[in-house]
């Protein structure tokens, strides 16, 4: 046989769903030593696994690659080598550090994020995931700095509370970059490895097709992996640990570029180090999968701990990256849900809501709403009040939706308005039935009782314990008349439940400082 013949006789495997996309991860890592990959200190397996996974995910559903939330990063020329011509030449970028070392002192506990993890509540916009535990480290007295990543450009006519502990990269970023380019780049560069880079790629053409994304993103050299806004953040985030020296940094979304450089800089710098959980970390997400030959004491970029909701989350987890270390899983309840608890009878006249809410979550990844989801509003408006939510990262392109809905015949049937506007806690406690195709409300909905009609087949694979727990339930079959049957039969069922149990954090945190 012939090595044409061969090659016509060996059938590549094609990414079709998202268990491919994961099977393809445990592939790589268990084919090649990519957990040696490095730039000097810095293993850059995780950082790249997420690349690779966006790309794949976005030749799956056909869309632009995933964007994410980060400064604006633009490369420029090396400046000149010599280090009296950097100080002449960069004497505000030195002012500015200068200025940070003395503003963040003074405090104990970092929590970093994005303007896309704050809500409007009465026109103050609350870090969700943060506040309550903020707040109640102010009453023992203990400081919070937050750090955000968004572009300090789209905080513009926002109102944040404890606005004089809020610090933005974009402030700095300039600065750090050009110490990159000025020195540490070239430094990484000099003592960088990629061992199996070549096999690896040779693998996977002759067992896999891929989009040439993928082999773009792994082939590229020390020069290519290094030019990357991961480095000048980096560098922000290690003088924010050896300056401040936080006890604890706190993280949202890990797997964000920000998130990495942040884990990566704490953990070097042995400061405690926790991701909060903002979605579902099903063993099916890419980031909270199963690792395959990850080193022992896992990888920096990630955290070292992983704070969730619910016992379903941390069962998600202790099948996926904290397989081998069930420790690493803190239980401590959703945060949002506790400003709720503590606030609402404050917010009682500030919202209205109408009876029979039938809630919908749009994913941010997918398209919009199926034709099935189209029609059974078509068919059941005048009988129950249909909200649709727009996700947080889709509020660019708002427009563009609800010109979809328009254009589909239901935006006069539905309240997108207060349904994007509202907090999701007080809704979800008004609302009789959740329904998405696999956003992590569905998590949300089963703490306040109200069940959730699952419409992707991904959220079957996420929400697996929902489904066995008969809070969640997946339609297979798109069919209108099958989802109007399954709204009739959970529609009446019993009131929502409210969360109800007030945690105190300091204490937690204290004592978990103490251990």
């Amino acid at each position: 046989m012939t090595n044409q013949t061969k090659e016509h006789t060996i059938k590549r495997k094609k990414i079709a769903s998202y268990k491919d996309v994961i099977d393809l991860l445990n592939f790589i890592e268990s084919e090649a030593p990519v957990n040696k990959w490095r730039l000097r200190t810095h293993h850059i397996w995780p950082m790249v696994k997420i690349q690779i996974s966006f790309a794949l995910l976005a030749d799956l559903r056909n869309t632009p690659p995933l964007k994410q939330e980060k400064t604006s990063f633009i490369p420029s020329n090396q400046p000149k080598r010599t280090f009296f011509s950097f100080l002449s030449n960069n004497a505000k970028d030195i002012l500015s550090i200068v200025k940070l070392f003395f503003k963040t002192r003074g405090y104990s506990y970092v929590f970093a994020g994005a303007l896309s993890h704050r809500e409007n509540v009465q026109g103050v916009h609350f870090n969700k995931f943060y506040h309550s535990i903020i707040e109640d480290l102010e009453v023992v007295n203990q400081r919070a700095l937050q750090i955000e990543y968004s572009p300090k450009e789209s905080y513009n006519n926002t109102h944040l509370p404890n606005r004089k502990d809020v610090i933005f990269i974009d402030d700095y970023f300039r600065a750090f970059n050009k110490i990159h380019l000025f020195y540490y780049k070239n430094w990484l560069i000099k003592d960088s490895d990629f061992p199996g880079q070549e096999y690896l790629a040779d693998n996977l053409r002759g067992n896999y097709e891929l989009p040439s994304s993928v082999y773009n993103i792994l082939g590229k050299s020390a020069v290519g992996f290094s030019d990357n806004s991961y480095f000048p953040i980096y560098l922000f985030f290690n003088f924010i640990a050896k300056t401040v020296k936080p006890q604890i940094g706190f993280g949202l979304c890990y797997y964000d570029i920000n998130m990495l450089a942040m884990f990566e800089a704490f953990n070097q710098n042995k400061v405690k180090t926790i991701e909060i959980q903002h979605g579902p970390q099903s063993p099916f997400h890419p980031a909270y999968a199963k690792q395959i030959n990850a080193p022992s004491a896992g990888y920096k970029m990630q955290p070292g701990l992983f704070w969730v909701w619910d016992n379903n989350s941390a069962l998600d987890l202790s099948k996926g990256i904290c397989s081998k270390a069930k420790e690493q899983i803190l239980q401590f309840g959703n945060p949002w849900h506790q400003y709720w608890i503590r606030n609402e009878i404050n917010h009682n006249g500030d919202y209205q809501f109408s009876d029979n809410i039938v809630l919908v979550c749009l994913s941010p990844f997918q398209s919009y709403l199926e034709d099935f989801v189209i029609e059974a509003i078509k068919q059941t408006h005048q009988k129950y009040n249909w909200w649709i939510r727009i996700h947080p990262r889709q509020k660019e392109i708002k427009d563009e939706i609800l010109d979809f809905f328009n254009q589909n015949g239901i935006l006069n049937l539905i309240n997108h308005k207060d349904a994007t506007e509202y907090p999701l806690p007080l809704i979800l406690s008004h609302s009789r039935l959740h329904i998405t195709k696999v956003s992590g409300t569905t998590i949300e909905a089963a703490a306040f009782n109200v069940p959730t009609i699952l419409t992707h087949e991904l959220g079957k694979e996420y929400y697996q314990e929902q489904i066995m727990q008969k809070k969640a339930i997946y339609i297979e079959h798109q069919d209108t008349k099958v989802l109007v049957n399954e709204i009739e039969n959970h529609i009446n069922s019993q009131s929502p439940n409210k969360v109800s149990q007030i945690i105190d954090y300091s204490k937690i945190l204290n004592s978990f400082i103490s251990n």
